[in-house]
């Protein structure tokens, strides 16, 4: 008996507002209000408008709010330190990010590529006079030789760094002749080292680092002790020869070498020394080319009619 109650005083109420309703309607247009006429009649007694029952209708039931796990308090409680100590925490990707721009310590690069050193320290070339603060960093002698058709040649390369930049520098000619010289640069290590390497392989047919001796192709020589100083000091010189055929109105005895032809045998002296199987070479020498025999201590003008020999000496 008393919910027939409290539903009579539900259809009460909602007939007085759409009562007041239809009075506003009425104000508003008359064809909303023959609409509404029309609704009213089609419904229930019982219609209760959608405003009504938003208010009538009973509240659901609140939902409990999920607790938070204990992994979200443990960052909330990272963040609320690093808030503390003005520090602002970086996420995880942004950190990985910022460590390939660099922000952390960067991976170390490999290593530039090095020819393989040479077993002395030479003189710079020549052809690099005009640089500042020469330094060779890399020394390569190569030669050719036909004993037989009086060839010996040789073909010199070196990368030297100066304040200008790297470069490569070759020089080639006929053994005891200063030759011919060029100057590849200034450039980069990189750049020089691989025209260096380049030359190499088109001379002994090998790779820089890999070399083995190859017919028709140029030698690699091993770099032995530097030549040495050709004047004495008591006077005098390094290298002699012996006349024993009155040449020129001379007494039998040792005579110096010019220095310039002393110096150019001291030089294929040393170089036989680090490469035994080099014991005969072929040198010019001003107008003449001799042959050079270490083991038999012997010289030979081979451009000479008369093939001239003559003994000769390093006198230590």
């Amino acid at each position: 008996m008393r919910r027939n109650g409290e539903t009579e005083s539900s259809l009460s109420l909602a007939q007085t507002i759409l009562k007041l309703l239809l009075s506003l309607a009425m104000v508003l247009s008359p064809q909303l209000l023959d609409d509404l006429k029309s609704r009213e009649r089609k419904k229930p007694a019982f219609f209760v408008p959608l405003v009504v029952a938003s208010v009538l209708k009973p509240k659901r039931k609140s939902r409990k709010a999920k607790p938070i796990s204990k992994k979200v308090v443990k960052k909330k409680g990272k963040a609320a330190k690093a808030a503390k100590n003005g520090v602002k925490p970086v996420p995880k990707k942004r950190a990985k990010a910022a460590g390939a721009r660099g922000t952390s310590a960067p991976k170390a690069r490999a290593p530039k590529q090095k020819a393989p050193p040479t077993d002395n320290n030479p003189a710079a070339d020549k052809a690099t006079a005009h640089l500042d603060g020469v330094t060779v960093m890399n020394h390569y002698k190569l030669v050719q030789m036909d004993i037989e058709k009086n060839m010996d040649k040789y073909f010199i390369l070196q990368l030297v760094k100066s304040k200008e930049g790297h470069f490569c520098v070759t020089r080639w000619g006929r053994t005891g002749t200063e030759g011919q010289s060029q100057l590849f640069g200034p450039m980069k290590y990189d750049q020089a080292l691989k025209e260096l390497e380049k030359k190499f392989k088109d001379k002994t047919g090998c790779a820089l680092g890999s070399y083995s001796k190859k017919e028709g192709k140029y030698e690699l020589l091993v770099n032995g002790a530097a030549p040495g100083e050709v004047s004495r000091a008591g006077g005098g010189c390094l290298w002699q020869y012996y006349v024993d055929d009155g040449v020129d109105g001379k007494a039998d005895g040792w005579y110096d070498y010019y220095k310039d032809a002393a110096e150019i045998v001291e030089s294929v002296y040393a170089e036989w020394q680090a490469n035994n199987h080099l014991d005969v070479r072929c040198v010019q020498s001003g107008h003449f080319s001799y042959r050079v025999d270490f083991n038999a201590m012997m010289q030979t003008n081979v451009t000479h009619p008369a093939r001239k020999q003559r003994h000769i000496r390093r006198n230590v």
